[in-house]
């Protein structure tokens, strides 16, 4: 009887036993379980640290203190307004530049000295290699930053403007230096740029001069500015002999030869007006004691017809130390012209130079009299004229 009580009793002992290493081994393994769950959120958390790491390092500005100092007072400009970014106008280059700093120190040294941080733009920030040159920097150092090439409207489906291909996308609100608009259309960039602040503002811009060289920035639905514009202009002041200090030098015939220049002004009821100046060349002997043909044109933005049309000869002059393009144009068509009119003649030396691209002229009203050409007035001494390019 005792026996079959002892047996009886190893076998709820062992029975026990095998219930307790069974418990033991689901609560070893639960644990491992949320270990491995602990263990992976860790990584996770790890995972994502790290991804902010990375983010931090790619939106850091690497640049010197001295640099970064320029940058940090720009962006400081901004707080507090409407701003969602600062541009500078800094010139058209002409020819494709892997080291837009050293064009930019010598054609304006001084925006280099006081913004620094131009020139130490990496070269990832730089989109493109010729053309109107611009330097951009967002307010918002995590700003979003697209830029997109437009289609041409004749390119485009229906006549509109398209976007084309992303040139640059960027979350970290770096300065960027880009060049666009190579073939200079007066009424169109081929680049628009979408900035978003960090408080989801958004400014959409598409980068283009007015008629006086000035930047056109962009505005929001109240009329508000969305960018700041930090351009060094020219003193508008300055006399036409101190422009050589700034730059600019007396052409030779090379610079001249097969060109063509336009400017265009506002009428004072508000329309615009586009002047065109062809100068043609080829050998001087061909045409007497002038350099080439010429003709000087204007009309009314949207007409097909010009207002006047003048043709003649043009040459260019050394004039009292003074290197003058010598015009002698009658007209001889345009609406504003009349069969056997008394002849409407522009003869006269005009002083003019040219920037260091030969991109941009200055014609000042003539030596003799201070005869005027059509888009000068009593009120400008001189008038800036651009090159077609393409």
């Amino acid at each position: 009887m005792r026996d079959v009580r002892r047996i009886r009793m190893h076998c709820i002992l062992l029975v026990f036993l095998i219930v307790v290493l069974a418990l033991a081994g689901c609560v070893k393994k639960q644990s491992g379980e949320e270990n491995d769950r602990t263990g992976n959120n860790e990584s996770a958390v790890h995972d994502f640290s790290k991804r902010k790491d990375d983010l931090d390092k790619s939106t850091e500005v690497f640049m010197s203190e001295e640099a970064k100092a320029s940058l940090t007072t720009l962006c400081q400009e901004m707080d507090g307004t409407t701003y969602l970014f600062a541009v500078a106008y800094l010139g058209y280059v002409g020819e494709p530049t892997e080291h837009p700093a050293e064009w930019i120190q010598n054609i304006c040294p001084q925006i280099m000295k006081d913004f620094p941080f131009i020139k130490e733009v990496s070269e990832e920030q730089i989109v493109g290699s010729i053309g109107d040159l611009y330097c951009i920097v967002p307010r918002d150092a995590q700003a979003s930053v697209a830029i997109n090439q437009l289609i041409n409207e004749e390119d485009a489906t229906g006549g509109a403007k398209e976007a084309g291909d992303i040139l640059y996308r960027s979350e970290a609100g770096a300065p960027i230096l880009l060049f666009c608009n190579e073939y200079r259309y007066w009424d169109r960039a081929d680049v628009e740029i979408t900035v978003v602040g960090t408080d989801g503002e958004q400014a959409v811009w598409q980068p283009m001069l007015d008629e006086e060289e000035y930047v056109v920035l962009p505005q929001n639905d109240d009329g508000e500015f969305l960018a700041m514009d930090f351009t060094y202009y020219p003193d508008w002041d300055i006399e036409f002999g101190d422009m050589t200090s700034m730059g600019w030098y007396t052409p030779d015939l090379e610079d001249l030869k097969e060109t063509t220049w336009n400017t265009w002004q506002y009428s004072e009821e508000g329309e615009r007006i586009i002047y065109f100046l062809d100068l043609y060349g080829g050998e001087r002997s061909d045409y007497g004691e002038y350099d080439g043909e010429t003709c000087l044109a204007w009309l009314y933005d949207g007409d097909e017809e010009y207002q006047e049309y003048y043709e003649g000869w043009w040459s260019l002059e050394e004039v009292d130390g003074q290197v003058c393009l010598r015009l002698d144009i009658c007209r001889i068509g345009g609406m504003m012209y009349q069969d056997g009119e008394e002849p409407q003649v522009i003869s006269n030396q005009f002083p003019v130079l040219c920037d260091m691209e030969g991109l941009s002229l200055i014609l000042h009203k003539g030596i003799q009299n201070g005869e005027l050409l059509p888009f000068l007035n009593e009120q400008t001494d001189f008038e800036f004229l651009t090159k077609s390019v393409g």
